[in-house]
């Protein structure tokens, strides 16, 4: 746990690996690439955020699957279409979460 933890801080982690299983945090942790399967496996601490993201954008993609692949173009739209659900998910929490800024 990191020292703004232990101050009593909230964290909010998106996609920061490793972070499957997600980490159990004061705040909310959203799993990273390594999550086996967002559909299938909860990749959320707590649980309920999993639900709350899919009635946001539906299924979360922590990956782009077949990204090995020759077909540059499909791999860079279904890149930035996994960006841009994830962006959304950033921007919830950006405006739905209380944010106390400390400066030392």
């Amino acid at each position: 746990m990191g020292s703004g933890a232990r101050e009593g801080k909230r964290s909010i982690l998106i996609g920061v690996p490793p972070s499957y299983p997600p980490r159990k945090v004061n705040g909310i942790c959203v799993g990273c690439f390594m999550t086996p399967d967002p559909v299938q496996d909860n990749y959320t601490y707590p649980e309920n955020v999993k639900a709350d993201i899919s009635n946001l954008i539906g299924d979360y993609p922590v990956d782009v699957k077949g990204f090995r692949t020759p077909k540059k173009d499909w791999l860079k739209e279904q890149i930035f279409s996994m960006s841009r659900k994830q962006y959304q998910v950033v921007q919830h929490y950006l405006r739905t979460q209380p944010w106390i800024i400390s400066i030392s």
